[in-house]
């Protein structure tokens, strides 16, 4: 894999770390300062979780995983180089990363644990990368970038599936992008968009689909 979905060991001026375990569970950490870091983890039950670093935050870490029962997740944060990880293990899964107003952020979601899936990354600005891991159960998929040299991944294995990608111009050029997805297994479908107002251009788009439904669309636009 092309992402960097590997945490960072390294001193942080900011950092909370909660465990929730059982029962109906729900957490919030809110962090607003540069090189913030949030961990977050919910054992079984009802679950839910929110992570938000704000306020020119960059270099912050957040990190949520669940594992059993209702599950959801959110990560919310605004800056440059930030990462955000959500990591659902079974039951019925969500989540979603919003990584806003920076470069060269890092969103993950995996949810290979099976039950309901869903999952979205959206990303901001250039040189960010986004992946979405989905191991079995309903899926979903999605992941949405505005402008260049972003990277995205979406890799579905088993049931569902379903995908979308999109890297779009938000007011300037779409350039230098690479998108990827890859179902394995049952229902699938796909659908890669990447635009461009010119300039150098140069996306690139894969689509691998292996077993039972099928379907993809790519669509690449120069103006």
């Amino acid at each position: 894999m092309k992402m960097k979905l590997t945490a960072i060991a390294a001193a942080v001026a900011m950092s909370a770390s909660f465990s929730v375990l059982a029962a109906g569970n729900d957490a919030g950490v809110y962090q607003d300062g540069q090189n913030a870091q949030a961990d977050l983890t919910q054992n079984g039950q009802s679950n839910k979780g929110r992570i938000d670093q704000i306020a020119g935050n960059s270099g912050g870490l957040a990190t949520l995983e669940q594992s059993g029962e209702a599950n959801e997740g959110y990560i919310y944060q605004v800056g440059i180089e930030n990462q955000a990880y959500i990591t659902q293990q079974a039951s019925d899964n969500d989540a979603i990363v919003y990584q806003g107003e920076g470069n060269g952020s890092v969103g993950a979601i995996d949810q290979s644990g099976g039950s309901n899936n869903y999952a979205t990354v959206t990303q901001y600005n250039d040189f960010n990368e986004a992946g979405i891991i989905q191991v079995g159960s309903d899926n979903a998929g999605s992941i949405m970038q505005a402008e260049d040299n972003n990277y995205a991944g979406l890799w579905q294995l088993g049931d569902g599936n379903d995908a979308s990608i999109a890297q779009i111009s938000a007011g300037y050029q779409a350039e230098g992008n690479f998108a990827e997805v890859t179902q394995t297994g049952y229902s699938q479908q796909a659908t890669v968009t990447q635009t461009s107002a010119l300039y150098d251009a140069a996306n690139t788009a894969y689509v691998n689909q292996s077993g039972f439904g099928n379907t993809a669309n790519v669509a690449q636009n120069a103006y």
